[in-house]
């Protein structure tokens, strides 16, 4: 994924993997969304 922007595909794979019953993977794919959350909204904040 490096260098590729991220995609509504890409997110949908990360909400997929976040309710995996491995628990790491799950712990994993969450953490990842939250980031990928706080980037989007300090890049908007950006923006006003």
């Amino acid at each position: 994924m490096a260098g590729e922007e991220l995609s509504e595909e890409h997110i949908d794979k990360l909400v997929e993997l976040a309710g995996s019953d491995n628990d790491e993977t799950a712990k994993a794919a969450i953490d990842l969304l939250h980031d990928i959350s706080q980037v989007t909204t300090k890049s908007v904040e950006g923006y006003v």
